[in-house]
């Protein structure tokens, strides 16, 4: 494994003849079934984490593991190429990996449903649209030393969502790590290019799974405040950031937790697991993604936790537009978004994390 004091030009240059021994990128296409031609990039950071992008499917992220123990969740439906999507209904979920990160959007995120658009009139949105389901274009990967200390791994590409008479916008993704570190970083940048106002819902749909996911699991807020948004979880109101076995019959659980929202605060979310001596912290500005949905799932072969930042709740667009909470975007109009996820490497780690967000909620340390 690559420590913080391997990282420098000199030092790793005297002892390998590629960086490729150690870390980097590796760019190549899935062959077969139903992921077959999906285009993939695996970044290596040498410090134990390891996930794949996959620019064929919109830029997201499929597998990550941080040495050798997975950290991503990966639904029955594997992989499925950008090929297959099918707009109608539910039917996204037939293509939902779900993987580290799922982008949902741009044009809706939550139930699907009817909504008129100001020249096409009535058209039927599918469950979190289609983001996801676009393949990138302008695929560019960079790898260097950008000192003698930082040896940055970038990938970078555009999603296109438009539709004649209707949106026209843009989403460019820039994901990158640096070697002899366990953080992902995720830049985007929306973009209205039309000449019309255009409503933006983006949700990230993060998924956490076993062995990180577990029994004796904790999900650990910044949040005030937590609120019940389904029956069931009313019921365990104070249960969201426990978990238990797989049970038969479980149904989703959601809750939404309430984000200090001032400027230049960055909200985070965290599930730790002390016996594994690991965890993943998610972290963004609650200013850019005020909203933040827990997605907890205790099923058999459904054993998941997401974490889901967004700038809108996941009603789905009418309803928004009905309560008038459906952001725009003007017409040459761009908004930034930025995520950080972090491997929490050991008791060390997982404490500072702890303390951090219970100093943030006005919580003791150590409480869910």
């Amino acid at each position: 494994m690559i420590t913080k004091d391997m990282i420098s030009k000199d030092y790793l240059g005297r002892r390998v003849g590629s960086i490729s021994q150690v870390g980097g990128l590796r760019h190549y296409r899935l062959s077969g079934g139903l992921s077959d031609g999906v285009e993939a990039v695996d970044v290596r950071t040498g410090a134990g984490l390891c996930y794949t992008v996959l620019p064929g499917r919109g830029m997201d992220i499929a597998w990550a593991d941080f040495k050798g123990l997975p950290v991503s969740y990966i639904s029955r439906t594997g992989v499925v190429s950008a090929n297959h999507y099918d707009p109608r209904g539910m039917e996204w979920l037939k293509g939902f990996f779900a993987g580290l990160l799922t982008t949902c959007g741009l044009s809706n995120v939550g139930w699907p449903g009817p909504d008129t658009d100001k020249v096409i009139g009535e058209r039927h949105y599918g469950l979190h649209d289609r983001i996801s389901c676009i393949p990138a274009e302008q695929l560019s990967l960079f790898e260097d030393w950008t000192d003698d200390r930082h040896y940055r791994m970038k990938v970078r590409g555009l999603m296109r969502e438009a539709t004649v008479h209707a949106e026209n916008l843009t989403l460019t993704r820039e994901i990158s790590s640096d070697l002899g570190e366990n953080r992902i970083r995720i830049d985007d940048v929306v973009s209205n290019i039309g000449y019309d106002e255009s409503p933006l819902m983006i949700l990230y749909h993060v998924n956490l799974g076993f062995p990180l996911l577990a029994a004796d699991s904790v999900l650990l807020t910044t949040a005030a405040r937590v609120v019940p948004g389904t029956p069931e979880a009313e019921r365990e109101r104070d249960d969201y950031g426990r978990f238990t076995e797989p049970c038969h019959g479980y149904g989703e659980r959601l809750y939404h937790h309430e984000l200090d929202r001032r400027p230049g605060v960055l909200a985070s979310a965290g599930l730790v697991n002390d016996r594994l001596g690991y965890g993943l912290a998610v972290s963004f500005s609650a200013e850019e993604l005020p909203q933040l949905t827990e997605w907890k799932v205790m099923k058999e072969t459904e054993y998941v936790v997401g974490i889901e930042p967004a700038n809108t709740k996941a009603v789905g667009r009418a309803k928004a537009r009905a309560e008038g909470t459906l952001d725009t975007l003007k017409p040459g109009e761009s908004r930034r978004f930025t995520l950080f996820l972090d491997v929490l490497d050991g008791p060390d780690a997982i404490a500072a994390f702890r303390t951090h967000v219970a100093s943030a909620a006005g919580r003791p340390a150590g409480a869910a």
